[in-house]
């Protein structure tokens, strides 16, 4: 009975070591996406650069789509502002953001 015991705890070793593998391995191979409505893009892991810039494009059409409804897409104002919040650390009214009295800044 010990054998089978030992057998069993080696295989579930094996297995979430397995598990625990496979998935830094996907969190550092894999693409980190955003979307807001019908704007979506993603990023490589690694380069905040390319994040911030991913993101700011994902606002800009965004706001593209807000200004079409005009700005009557609570659930995309809402997601454009936190975005806006989470980039500039401030807070801005949906169209002091869509319409740049809000800075937003894109870098090289």
């Amino acid at each position: 009975m010990k054998l089978v015991h030992k057998i069993l705890l080696v295989l579930t070793a094996i297995l979430v070591g397995s598990i625990i593998f496979f998935y830094c391995i996907g969190v550092l191979t894999g693409n980190n996406c955003y979307a807001i409505g019908n704007c979506k893009a993603c990023w490589k892991p690694g380069n905040e650069t390319s994040r911030y810039n991913t993101l700011v494009d994902i606002l800009l059409c965004a706001c593209s789509e807000a200004k079409s409804k005009n700005y009557g897409d609570v659930e995309i104002n809402r997601k454009i502002e936190e975005l806006y919040q989470r980039l500039s650390n401030r807070k801005a009214a949906i169209q002091d953001i869509c319409t740049g009295k809000a800075p937003l800044v894109k870098y090289k």
